[in-house]
């Protein structure tokens, strides 16, 4: 992998672009926002050096994690577009329908916590997009897709104690069964939600309240 400026090359030998490849999928769209496959394009490369390398972003997503620099970034969106863009879950980006700009990234993707296979909704948005209701817009959407398209049977969401407002997201999104749990030798709060149409009550590994 070559950075040049903010611009990766090449990024999947033999292959070439998503938009070389036909176009872009899109994963999930709502009012405001789409919901698709990063590229290694200059403008994903700069927005996620953007996003990533800001202190702030970083103190919500948790201490173990350092800003990220503009190689790791090419390094990260080389592996994130080298993937199937057919997958059905993984790391996306989320773009601004009206600028066009990537102003966060999500995830739906299998995580194994306190014991048990989850399947965890994630997401991560510029500071400068706090406060514009994106994450809880893009929760809902990625619920949808998850659930009518995937149909999943739950999807769970986690935060570190202190970063009240994602819990408060999580909460918005419908999510119940707040337990704590460790990951990565790290205290989390854990949240879930089961498929409306599986008729299950919500239960993921141990009780509410007990520590693993």
């Amino acid at each position: 992998l070559v950075t040049s400026g903010l611009y990766c090359q090449p990024f999947v030998t033999g292959q070439g672009s998503l938009e070389e490849r036909g176009g872009m999928p899109t994963i999930v769209e709502t009012e405001r926002l789409i919901v698709r496959p990063w590229t290694t394009s200059e403008d994903d490369v700069a927005d996620a050096f953007g996003i990533y390398s800001d202190a702030a972003v970083h103190s919500r997503i948790g201490p173990s994690l350092t800003t990220m620099t503009i190689d790791e970034a090419c390094t990260l969106l080389a592996e994130l577009a080298a993937r199937d863009p057919a997958r059905q879950m993984g790391l996306w980006a989320v773009e601004e329908k009206a600028t066009g700009r990537v102003v966060g990234g999500v995830l739906l993707q299998p995580l194994t916590i306190g014991g048990a296979d989850e399947i965890e909704l994630g997401y991560h948005f510029a500071s400068a997009a706090w406060g514009d209701g994106y994450a809880t817009e893009v929760g809902q959407g990625l619920l949808r897709y998850g659930f009518d398209t995937l149909n999943l049977t739950s999807i769970i969401g986690i935060y570190e104690p202190g970063n009240e407002a994602s819990g408060h997201v999580l909460r918005k999104l419908g999510m119940l069964d707040e337990r704590q749990v460790k990951h990565e030798n790290l205290p989390f709060r854990l949240l879930a939600i089961d498929n409306p149409a599986s008729g299950q009550d919500s239960f993921h590994g141990a009780a509410c309240g007990e520590s693993h």
